[in-house]
């Protein structure tokens, strides 16, 4: 299984493994990102309440700018301590994040 990030301002995408968006994820609070929350997606069912801190399905729901940007300072503090591997796939998430627009998970 997978997540495919969209970004919302110009629809540039980002192919992430499970294992390997929830290794972000957690890296990223581990690192001082508090969850801001996702939007729930457009026409989501009113008979389930939305998980606004359910970042880990790709239901299309919604990470704002903002929350993007916390998750790329988070993971630019943990770059030190990453294998070379490790740091060119956070760097590409961070300049990712920081574009300025969220991002869907799909």
């Amino acid at each position: 299984m997978a997540v495919d990030l969209i970004r919302v301002g110009d629809e540039e995408s980002r192919y992430f493994h499970c294992q390997t968006w929830e290794h972000l994820l957690r890296l990223a609070r581990l690192n001082g990102w508090r969850p801001a929350g996702t939007k729930e997606p457009e026409g989501w069912p009113n008979r389930h309440p939305w998980d606004r801190f359910n970042y880990s399905s790709s239901d299309g729901q919604t990470v704002t700018a903002a929350d993007a940007r916390a998750i790329a300072d988070a993971l630019s503090r943990a770059l030190q301590f990453q294998t070379a591997l490790s740091r060119q796939i956070i760097a590409d998430f961070v300049a990712y994040c920081r574009s300025g627009w969220g991002f869907w998970i799909r």
